[in-house]
């Protein structure tokens, strides 16, 4: 989108909440483009999504108003999907590797349309936030799209194999991303299968050595969460969409390109160019389903496996550091508020 293209943009009067809204007009320390436009998988169909940090006001820093969280807008008839974040609320997401949100981060130059010198300051600092929370929340979300992407294809088909598969996989990817997150080898847990009331399900084998109980709690608790989402998948009634599935699957693998590049290369990379580029467009465009758009071709599967195969391998060789650096961050915020105080 050109500069000029961005300006009636904002002029819109679809967009007129941007001025309109006492959080934000002045206020804004980013605005930049999400979804699709921010990864570079839109197409003339996509609707713009818009995702930003506004400043956080003096009366909610040391008065007794709550921090207003964000400011949203979504009128699907004209295609808008905004977000925009208060300070607080953002740093906070920022921290915890949150990946929504920390794509705000990772856009290119020409993806942003508002830039204030405060918000250049955040974006200065975005590698003080990356830490090793986000294997935890980088895997989480993957799993939630593959949990979505058997749900489109599996519900009511009675494909018990590919099911089972993938419920498998899910397991076993949240025993290694709890490992590696806690640095913890004393885990030894693997995932078979076993039958049971007829059918084939994962197994659990494995000891624990001297281990804390919360973390004992904590990955049970993840491995439950897997298992339940799997067990309802017959009992959902998701009506199964071919633009849906294309893009979950789009989607999942884009998760798997920009975790392995932040692990591996310790970068912040919304935009997804080169061959991955093409290979998601493909997706998009629904190469990897059937005729019918009810199912997806075994060659998914192996390109799935194939980013799998990287991401894993970054997350066993990851330079992410074990915490933020919350010293740095803790500077630039001081600096970013000086700098806004006379917002009222």
């Amino acid at each position: 989108m050109t500069e000029k293209e961005k300006m009636e943009l904002l002029s819109s009067s679809d967009y007129s909440f941007l001025k309109d809204n006492k959080y934000l007009g002045d206020n804004i320390l980013i605005l930049a483009f999400g979804g699709s436009h921010a990864y570079g998988t839109n197409i003339p169909t996509s609707d713009i999504d818009l995702r930003g940090v506004t400043a956080t006001t003096s009366k909610q820093l040391f008065g007794l108003e709550n921090d207003f969280e964000q400011v949203m807008e979504f009128n699907k008839e004209k295609g808008v999907d905004s977000c925009i974040y208060s300070t607080q609320k953002a740093v906070k997401l920022f921290l915890e590797n949150n990946p929504n949100t920390m794509e705000i981060l990772g856009c290119r130059d020409e993806d942003y349309l508002i830039l204030s010198p405060a918000g250049r300051k955040l974006l200065a600092i975005k590698l003080a936030f990356i830490n090793k929370l986000a294997i935890k929340k980088f895997g989480g979300y993957s799993r939630d799209r593959i949990d979505n992407i058997q749900a489109l294809v599996l519900t009511g088909s009675g494909r018990k194999e590919t099911k089972l598969e993938m419920f498998k996989h899910s397991l076993d990817k949240s025993i290694e991303s709890f490992n590696i997150v806690n640095r913890n080898d004393m885990v030894n847990l693997t995932i078979g299968e076993t039958m049971y009331n007829g059918e084939k399900m994962p197994s659990l084998t494995g000891t624990f050595d001297n281990y804390p109980m919360v973390l004992v709690k904590s990955i049970l608790s993840s491995m439950n969460n897997i298992n339940a989402n799997y067990c309802n998948v017959n009992k959902r009634n998701r009506k199964k969409s071919v633009e849906g599935l294309a893009k979950q699957m789009m989607n999942l693998c884009r998760l798997y390109i920009m975790g392995a590049k932040l692990n591996a290369e310790g970068k912040i990379e919304t935009f997804i160019g080169g061959k991955y580029h093409d290979l998601l467009m493909d997706m998009r465009f629904e190469k990897y389903l059937t005729a019918d758009g009810k199912d997806v071709i075994p060659a998914f599967y192996d390109v799935l496996r194939e980013l799998q195969s990287v991401y894993d391998y970054a997350l066993r060789h990851t330079v992410l550091p074990d915490e933020p650096d919350f010293e740095l961050i803790n500077c630039t915020l001081m600096d970013i508020y000086r700098e806004t105080l006379f917002i009222k």
